[in-house]
């Protein structure tokens, strides 16, 4: 009897098989995902040619082992200039990034690891700026490479260096969208006929666009007169410009939802006390019925 036969016969009389649902093929599932990220996708796919994100999907990391997929190379490939065997070595590691040493008979060749920024490996880069979006530090790092047997991860100066690099990166990035997008406010006031360098700011903390050479005419609040009174107080444009204020639409959706959904509690209760005292009448109306049927048996 064959494991198939056997198998069948321990099913229980009436019991019936269910079928596997279809969850799609693991082999082709990650065919054409794209690895670029959401902001990136939103910027690529933007009208406007000055963020156009150049993705190519050719470009990416993955883990390696060193010894063994070179030492599996060392075996089948051969220098084409002297047509001897070729020897891998991996030296000047620097945090994730090191050098390849490719020795033969003729000369000896170095490769990179990954691409170099000015003097630094790419890979530090990126690395360092996906653990601080996670909410890992130094420290964090140092220990994911210990455990991951990658070495000893990045010193405090290689860290803190590519640290202020990302910094400016991002300081760059965001004078950019900001001037932008002052200037886009800019051309919707010309078009509808409002002074140009006067804007409308949601109240976030973030006040000051001095150097945008523009002021905030109008405050869009949501609800918390605290901010507004402070900043009438403050006066950041002098007594002779004055900030006005908007209500913010989506805090008024949300009081007309709360006091709707207040007022509707409120006449629900009505109803159910209104039912309790009419079921109390009817109780004392009852009992008033069989106290007269009783005294009019008596007499």
């Amino acid at each position: 009897m064959d494991k198939k036969q056997c198998r069948l016969s321990l099913k229980r009389p009436g019991h019936h098989s269910r079928k596997r649902k279809f969850h799609g093929n693991r082999y082709s599932d990650e065919v054409g995902t794209s690895f670029a990220s959401t902001s990136a996708e939103k910027l690529k796919t933007s009208r406007d040619d000055s963020f156009d994100v150049c993705c190519d999907d050719s470009v990416s990391y993955c883990f390696i082992q060193f010894f063994l997929v070179f030492s599996a190379l060392q075996n089948i490939v051969k220098c084409k200039q002297c047509n001897s065997s070729i020897k891998f070595f991996k030296y000047g590691q620097r945090g994730l990034g090191f050098k390849i040493k490719i020795q033969c008979l003729c000369e000896d060749r170095v490769i990179d690891s990954c691409k170099m920024i000015d003097n630094a490996y790419e890979i530090n880069r990126r690395f360092a700026y996906v653990m601080r979006l996670l909410g890992v530090g130094l420290r964090g790092i140092q220990i994911f490479c210990g455990l991951m047997d990658m070495g000893r991860g990045l010193n405090i100066t290689a860290y803190y260096q590519v640290i202020q690099s990302i910094q400016e990166s991002v300081n760059t990035v965001y004078d950019l969208v900001t001037n932008k997008a002052v200037q886009e406010e800019k051309d919707l006031n010309v078009q509808a006929g409002y002074p140009e360098n006067e804007l409308s700011v949601s109240g976030d903390g973030s006040w000051s666009m001095e150097k945008h050479s523009v002021r905030y005419a109008s405050y869009i609040g949501d609800g918390d007169t605290k901010t507004f009174r402070s900043l009438l107080q403050a006066a950041p444009y002098g007594d002779d410009f004055l900030v006005r204020r908007k209500e913010c639409v989506l805090h008024v959706k949300k009081r007309f939802y709360r006091r709707a959904k207040e007022a509707k509690k409120q006449l629900m209760l009505k109803k159910k006390a209104r039912k309790q005292q009419e079921g109390e009448d009817v109780k004392t109306k009852s009992k008033s019925k069989s106290k007269r049927k009783s005294t009019e048996s008596k007499t």
